[in-house]
């Protein structure tokens, strides 16, 4: 009898310890378990050229190699956005426009031999459709997103716009007052927009980084939760992105393009690295024939970067394509009249770049046709066709 009552004490204990176990094991699963995934905003990088011209962009890439470039400047961070790899449910395209800055028709150029470009920002698809084919802007893509409602912890996001002008100068000549279009959140600021009208609130952006429920997105605001406020990108940093390295002693930098090259040399002569020397692995003797070689083919440097060249003739654009298949660092970039003139036409027809593509379109039913003619000639790798 005492057996007995010891073997089902025995039992009772092991069912009792699995069942805890059980429990345990299932607890320790559920708290294993990924959270909910997340889109967390982005710096939108402010910079400015000797023009009075605004650049506003998201990619550390884009604004290192302005930096590095004569005739732009650093402004600062103005805001923070959601990021154009993915887009969240409830949030509104920004459409990003360029064109080259004229005086009596003569194209002018800025202090880093590159022209001096004028952009464009507006979640407006009917204004951006207006400017890109009847008043001489390109559609470069969409940059960044933003909220169309106001949600916790967003600000309006201002437009304001400086037609172009001409007055006497005091001494003699003309005075000229290019076109501007100017973002900001704040709308009584006249140091930054003078003389500018308010053209519209293009939607809200956040006053630091934040994190969102990728599935609900803008739908739930309940769902935003603040994280902490990162740190502003440094000149190592923007370095190391443009694949530059540092020896061990610290004192030299190498860059593989002539991008990161220049950006290097800019952060050393204005003392914001202590580097001795930026070296770079690309041939300098053969960029400077190449871009020779580009030059009098019609090709300039695209925003006045070193290594990317917008060309104006099939032939520049070929010779550009060439050194491009090189991969040796001389041009990481080439654009051509042929591209935005295909982009302008796929944007008439209703299509739109997808995450900001050249090659990926999302297009209406008469915009599909369109968009095929262009696959078929091997200028285009998709097209999609826009779900309601």
């Amino acid at each position: 009898m005492k057996r007995t009552l010891t073997f089902v004490c025995a039992a009772l204990i092991l069912s009792v310890m699995a069942f805890l176990e059980a429990k345990t094991t299932r607890s320790a699963g559920a708290a294993t378990l990924p959270g909910p995934e997340q889109v967390v905003t982005v710096p939108l990088f402010v910079l400015q050229n000797d023009g009075g011209f605004y650049f506003y962009t998201i990619d550390p890439n884009e604004m290192a190699t302005l930096q590095g470039t004569a005739g732009w400047h650093y402004i600062g961070i103005g805001c923070y956005v959601l990021p154009n790899n993915k887009k969240l449910p409830g949030s509104a395209e920004v459409y990003r426009l360029v064109k080259d800055v004229t005086e009596q028709g003569t194209t002018i150029f800025n202090q880093g031999a590159g022209t001096y470009a004028n952009h464009f920002y507006t979640t407006d698809h009917a204004n951006a459709k207006h400017a890109a084919i009847s008043l001489g802007w390109r559609l470069e893509g969409i940059p960044f997103y933003v909220s169309p409602k106001e949600v916790a912890g967003t600000v309006p996001l201002y437009r304001f716009y400086r037609p172009y002008s001409e007055a006497p100068a005091a001494a003699y000549g003309t005075n000229y007052y290019y076109e501007q279009h100017i973002l900001t959140t704040d709308k009584e600021d006249k140091a930054n927009a003078p003389s500018a009208q308010f053209v519209r609130i293009e939607g809200y952006v956040w006053t630091k980084q934040t994190a969102l429920d990728a599935a609900d997105g803008l739908v739930d605001s309940g769902k935003v939760k603040t994280i902490d406020h990162p740190a502003a990108m440094s000149p190592m940093d923007q370095l190391f992105s443009l694949g530059c390295s540092q020896n061990a002693g610290n004192k030299q930098i190498s860059c593989p393009t002539v991008r990161g090259w220049d950006t290097c040399n800019f952060y050393k002569n204005k003392g914001e690295i202590n580097v001795s020397f930026c070296t770079t692995t690309m041939d300098q003797f053969a960029f400077a024939n190449m871009e020779t070689d580009l030059t009098s083919r019609s090709c300039k440097r695209y925003l006045g970067r070193a290594g990317e060249y917008i060309c104006m003739t099939l032939n520049g654009d070929q010779a550009c394509q060439g050194y491009l298949k090189k991969k040796d660092g001389l041009v990481t970039k080439c654009l051509s009249v042929k591209q935005d003139q295909m982009e302008k036409d796929l944007y008439a027809h209703g299509c739109r770049s997808r995450l900001g593509r050249a090659d990926d379109f999302y297009c209406s039913t008469e915009g599909m046709k369109t968009c095929e003619n262009y696959r078929i000639d091997g200028r285009v790798k998709i097209c999609r066709p826009i779900t309601k």
